[in-house]
């Protein structure tokens, strides 16, 4: 092996595969299988008895992997005839069979070509490397590159076997606080919760203090589970030898209550993390929980980044830190804009007399009518929705004239990240927290000033489109006799725009947006 401390000896071989033991220093073993699947179609079934000849244990931490010429899915296939599902279904049941999970992988998606060119290509995914859940568990840091191909038609395929994030080689990680939904099934937390608030000190203190309280108030209490049901099971064990009495029988009761609460409590601990909350919370699934909680954090986990020179970073504080610089310049203030030009644009819509009536105070009637008639109403929505609809079956109808018309879609939520305001962001990578930083312009979702700062630039935007509109600097879509043009539509964050197919027009759009410093252009 290329590490002097690991040994490896092999167990079986034949002309399709070779099967080795591997063992680390620490003398926790794991076998891994290479395997070359049989080409030819009347015997690529030979290649799935062959994975279930060389099964053990689903307990055994096993990687297997190689050129196993079959495919899972449909989508691992361009171009070519048919995908045949019946070859699909070999590989599908022995991986069932031996528990085998695939590891997915990064880069191309293919990993195999017939080198032929246009109609004639040809590119299947016929690489792989599956494991079992045991070593998952132990390599969770573990990733499967498809590197660039040379003169083969295979590409070549890398495994970097890595412990998981958290083990005695990596720096100990500080806990992020979570409340958990099987705390509610103790009275007493909500008495920690009502003696931590009581203080009345402002919202922020009161958060940060109750977080402290519930936290150290479960480690008390509920401590490690596997522990704790160690320490009820041997008790139980204790109690059953001794002489059953009405005093042992009531303790043993008692303990097997205990336990019950324990495991109820674990299987919402998991249940928690892995999100499966369409699952009814008495089907006995701790394990099923568990294996998707970890499902969950190896689908979450960054490996590595590439930062904006095409630099690749695998150091967890340095992907961290290329993080914080890259949303950090996106938040950072630029040069302010001159904002009078814009708002003397915006036609005055409140008159003295409605303003007044605006600030006056409220009146009984006016609130209980208020109340009556809350709802959700989404009727300016739906009216701009059948508005676009009308322009767009214009625009596809339209066979006469020398004018053409364009429609554009905009994603206001991108543009509006560079509306300038202040705030506090740290960016939470693999489960831990960044450094923070002091961004100076961007809306928060979840602020309540955000919708309001939202429709102040919207309507900032909308007020310089009609003024060039006005100026026949742009025009709009025009689909009746009788009809305003319409330049325009706003809707949650997202906007379409109706000019003429010209430079001029376009030219015109992009210079308000650059002037409302919404847009930023590349060379």
């Amino acid at each position: 092996m290329w590490k002097n401390e690991w040994s490896l000896s092999i167990e079986s071989f034949s002309q399709n595969h070779i099967d080795a033991k591997i063992t680390p220093a620490d003398q926790n073993t794991w076998r891994f299988t290479g395997v070359y699947g049989h080409p030819e179609e009347s015997n690529k079934k030979k290649t799935g008895e062959l994975l279930k000849l060389l099964f053990k244990d689903e307990s055994e931490a096993w990687l297997c992997g190689g050129d196993l010429n079959l495919m899972l899915w449909s989508i691992e296939k361009q171009g070519g005839g048919e995908f045949k599902f019946e070859e699909a279904e070999i590989l599908r049941q022995a991986m069932d069979f031996c528990k085998l999970d695939d590891l997915g992988y990064i880069g191309h998606p293919f990993t195999w070509s017939n080198n032929r060119g246009v109609n004639e290509n040809l590119q299947e995914r016929l690489d792989r490397f599956v494991a079992t859940s045991a070593w998952k568990e132990r390599f969770g840091g573990s990733s499967v590159c498809h590197l660039e191909k040379r003169k083969s038609d295979h590409l070549p395929l890398v495994v970097s076997v890595k412990e998981r994030v958290g083990s005695l080689e990596k720096k100990r990680r500080k806990k992020l606080y979570r409340f958990e939904e099987m705390w509610l099934r103790d009275a007493k937390c909500m008495e920690v919760i009502l003696e931590a608030w009581r203080r009345g000190e402002d919202v922020s203190t009161n958060l940060t203090r109750t977080a402290a309280k519930l936290s150290s108030w479960s480690r008390k209490t509920s401590g490690n589970f596997a522990q704790v049901m160690r320490d009820l099971t041997s008790q139980m064990k204790q109690l059953m030898s001794e002489p059953q009495s009405h005093e042992v029988i009531e303790k043993i009761k008692a303990i097997d209550v205990r336990m019950d609460e324990l495991e109820a409590r674990e299987e919402l601990f998991w249940r928690q993390r892995s999100r499966q909350d369409w699952l009814k919370n008495g089907d006995k699934n701790t394990s099923f929980f568990h294996a998707k909680a970890k499902q969950r954090v190896e689908c979450n986990t960054i490996s590595f980044v590439f930062d904006g020179a095409g630099n690749k970073y695998d150091d967890e504080e340095q992907v961290a830190e290329i993080f914080v610089d890259h949303f950090e310049t996106l938040f950072t203030s630029c040069q302010q804009v001159d904002v009078e030009p814009i708002i003397s644009k915006v036609q005055p819509k409140v008159t003295s007399e409605m303003s007044e009536m605006l600030g006056a105070s409220y009146t009984g009637e006016e609130i209980y009518a208020s109340n009556k008639s809350s709802g959700p109403r989404w009727t300016v929505n739906k009216d701009n929705i059948l508005v676009a609809y009308e322009c767009f079956h214009y625009l596809r109808k339209k066979k006469t004239g020398k004018d053409g018309y364009l429609g554009l879609k905009l994603d206001m939520s991108k543009a509006y990240d560079r509306v300038e305001c202040t705030a506090s962001f740290s960016i939470l990578l693999n489960g831990q927290s960044s450094r923070k930083f002091l961004p100076s312009r961007g809306l928060r979702q979840g602020d309540p000033l955000s919708p309001f700062l939202f429709i102040m630039c919207a309507e900032g935007l909308s007020a310089l489109l009609r003024d060039a509109e006005i100026k026949k600097e742009i025009h709009g879509v025009k689909i009746g006799k009788k009809v305003e043009p319409i330049s325009h539509l706003f809707f949650a964050d997202d906007s379409l725009l109706f000019i003429k197919a010209n430079d001029v027009e376009v030219e015109k759009v992009l210079d308000i947006f650059l002037s409302m410093k919404l847009l930023r252009v590349k060379n």
